[in-house]
């Protein structure tokens, strides 16, 4: 495979986004008894609201429909803020590509082809991958498996049919979001982002080590807006509060061709 799609599948596998694949649909939910809504949402609120930064190795494997495997180790630093460095790596541990992203600028660079690409956060090129209503902040909560910072947020609670969990529902103006979750725990079995007419643009189900794990071992990724299955799987989690900085500034070497797009 060559590097310029490798940093293509990368960069599509970070933000969610790739060309459409089956339509689904999310189930209706069912209002919660007001009694045990009420209870819920006090243990809801109660609770810390999630890390603020991220600081993973990964082994990536992207299970596309008719293409079929591809996997490859990478690492991911994230801040919820809206900070971002994804880099896919070779075995011996080397980039194949860089993906950062901060402030209002991103970088991407193919250490293959010698090339960089650059531009604000609100480029075209950027939103072929990550669509304008799926921002930063949105992919951290969903890749650290954590709830949006629900004491300034409005939400909903509910039930699906035939099941014994509970939701949590948050909408916007452009799309829906949904977790399933424990709210005794606080621990989330998955995420959806919904679209118009209840679609599921995507969906992250998260499996856990064993019952007393609060974070997540590996995120299995599908949906309408992903081409096939993504998985990752954590092989080490590094405290976030000892990530530097200078990881989200990125220099391009002297010698790469630079591209701003637009």
């Amino acid at each position: 495979m060559s590097a310029s799609r490798i940093v293509l599948n990368g960069l599509a596998l970070l933000l969610l986004i790739l060309p459409a694949a089956c339509a689904r649909k999310a189930p209706p939910l069912l209002p919660l008894p007001p009694e045990r809504a009420a209870q819920i949402r006090q243990q809801l609120l109660a609770r810390p609201p999630g890390p603020e930064g991220l600081d993973l190795d990964l082994e990536v494997s992207l299970q596309a429909y008719g293409r079929g495997r591809f996997s490859l180790p990478a690492s991911l630093q994230m801040l919820r803020r809206g900070y971002l460095r994804f880099s896919g790596l070779d075995p011996l541990g080397r980039p194949l590509f860089v993906l950062v992203a901060g402030g209002d600028r991103f970088t991407l660079i193919d250490t293959g082809q010698g090339r960089a690409y650059t531009g604000g956060l609100d480029a075209e090129y950027l939103h072929r991958y990550l669509p304008a209503h799926l921002d930063l902040p949105t992919c951290f909560d969903l890749l650290a498996a954590r709830l949006p910072p629900l004491a300034s947020t409005a939400f909903s609670l509910g039930s699906v049919q035939g099941t014994a969990t509970v939701w949590l529902a948050v909408t916007r103006k452009q799309y829906s979001r949904r977790a399933e979750l424990d709210p005794a725990s606080g621990r989330l079995f998955r995420q959806l982002i919904v679209g118009p007419q209840d679609r599921v643009a995507v969906q992250v189900r998260y499996r856990y080590e064993n019952d007393a794990a609060k974070q997540p071992r590996a995120l299995i990724i599908d949906g309408e807006a992903v081409t096939g299955t993504i998985e990752l799987i954590v092989t080490r989690r590094y405290p976030a509060s000892s990530m530097n900085p200078d990881i989200f500034r990125q220099h391009v070497p002297s010698a790469f061709s630079v591209t701003e797009v637009r």
